[in-house]
């Protein structure tokens, strides 16, 4: 009964669209309750060095009792709200929840400060009908499928479709860059599709795709996750207990002493698995509680049974963003339901040729949690658009989350002194050959009690198809 959902459009480290949430009233208005930070720890070897080792930490950072304000249920629409699945997009969340009753589907919109929008129901049967996955929608008439995304004002519009391709067969996948599916071309070869696109072509030699995962039946669930720019597929095995890897580019599962390499989990029904673009695998197993486990992208074990406390383990779902696990549940509040949302810190598998930490003793891995706090530039287009935001909205955001790391004081003055782009940029593991990078040192003027310091942070960017996206953010040695 798992679901999880895919993080917004899923570029590459595409940013946390939730920041700095705070306690608020009690009542139907979103409460976030600070947890205790809770850890666990493992390990991975380094892929430049193997006598070098990583260590990969999850922490709680925020529980937010009442996403949304309350109750995700608007004007009562959903008689019997069951299973449910989640994508974030630009700051917004959208959900797609089955009505038990009906057995159909609704899709809600919303972000952290209210719910804005309710759809009809949306009906689907094998191949025929609609197929809402968060954000995205999928339309099957006359052996045709379209797709395209919900409207954030008013969920019952669809924009930006795409044209129409035979389908014959479906499989529907997270994915890397977004929402997608799968058709067979026949004699075992195969099409990826994303927003409407042909992503790429595959041909399974082994005969694999049998065991694969089709998902059109329960759309909230995440058993297949296509990570686009290793060519991988993973997948949670039909009427298995497993987990397995298909490479897209040969065409063959991954294999050791030949056999079928494969994570053993506790229950194929409740488990659910999510990539992130750093190429790592997140498996969440729920039941009586929910743990997340880590795995690099060759199925080795990176951390394992992280527990995440909720109010209802039965029934969740999962994101992630460049620097965060967002692990969302539902429960009866004032017997409505309500949205829960737990923010997880997570290690990336971007693993720099440089020290663990810098020349303050600051860790890398704790720089990332800034990341989304301080930086909500994820849908800015460019570079110069993002520097502009730098320096005009860093601000008071910024000062929050910056105490507490590096100070651990309060500071009455912060501003951004100037920005200049740096001659020396770090080297990054697991990126693409011929990536291109850019580093920005920010430099920032603090006044504690008349004392003035300096502090430099380092903001290296990545180039992407759609734009510059950060890529990591620390203190500047």
């Amino acid at each position: 009964m798992k679901k999880i959902i895919l993080g917004g459009a899923a570029s590459l480290l595409a940013l946390s669209m939730i920041s700095g949430c705070g306690n608020k009233e009690e009542g139907k208005k979103k409460e976030a309750v600070k947890s205790s930070v809770q850890e666990v720890k493992g390990e991975k070897n380094n892929q430049n060095n193997t006598d070098n080792k990583e260590q990969t930490s999850f922490k709680i950072l925020e529980t937010i009792k009442q996403f949304g304000g309350g109750t995700v249920n608007l004007n009562k629409e959903i008689k019997t709200p069951g299973n449910f699945y989640v994508s974030e997009k630009d700051g917004n969340v959208f959900l797609t929840i089955r009505d038990d009753m009906y057995g159909n589907y609704r899709e809600v919109s919303g972000n952290l400060e209210k719910w804005q929008s309710i759809s009809d129901g949306l009906e689907n049967n094998y191949l025929v009908g609609q197929y809402p996955r968060g954000y995205y929608f999928f339309d099957i008439e006359k052996k045709e499928i379209t797709s395209g995304h919900f409207d954030f004002s008013n969920t019952n519009n669809q924009s930006h479709k795409a044209g129409s391709v035979p389908v014959n067969d479906l499989y529907l996948v997270n994915t890397s860059e977004g929402e997608g599916f799968i058709i067979p071309d026949g004699n075992d070869k195969y099409s990826l599709y994303v927003d409407g696109e042909k992503i790429l072509d595959f041909q399974d030699i082994k005969q694999i795709m049998s065991r694969v995962p089709q998902q059109s039946q329960f759309l909230y669930e995440s058993k297949v996750y296509v990570d686009i720019k290793q060519k991988k597929m993973y997948f949670i095995v039909e009427n298995t207990n497993e987990i397995n890897q298909l490479d897209l580019e040969t065409g063959k599962p991954l294999f050791v002493n030949g056999e079928m390499k494969k994570i053993e989990i506790k229950d194929n029904g409740s488990t659910s698995i999510i990539g992130d673009a750093s190429g790592d695998l997140y498996v969440v197993q729920s039941g009586d509680n929910v743990t997340v486990s880590l795995y690099n992208n060759n199925l080795d074990l990176v951390a394992e049974d992280f527990e995440v406390p909720v109010q209802n383990p039965k029934d969740v779902a999962v994101s992630v963003t460049s620097s965060e696990l967002h692990i969302w549940d539902m429960y009866s509040f004032e017997q409505d339901p309500t949205i829960e949302l737990i923010r997880v810190s997570k290690s990336s598998a971007l693993s720099s040729n440089s020290s663990k930490e810098n020349s303050n003793g600051i860790n890398e891995e704790e720089n990332q949690k800034i990341v989304s706090g301080v930086l909500k530039a994820g849908n800015k287009k460019d570079k110069e658009t993002f520097r502009s935001y730098l320096v005009n909205d860093f601000g008071d955001e910024a000062k929050t989350h910056l105490e507490e790391p590096f100070f651990a004081a309060n500071l009455p003055s912060f501003e951004i002194v100037d920005i200049v782009k740096s001659d020396k940029v770090r080297s990054f593991t697991n990126l693409p050959a011929g990536a291109e990078l850019e580093t920005y040192n920010a430099t920032i003027s603090l006044n504690d009690n008349g004392e003035s310091k300096r502090l430099v942070i380092s903001v290296t960017l990545y180039k992407e198809k759609d734009g510059w996206k950060v890529l990591s953010f620390d203190e500047s040695n």
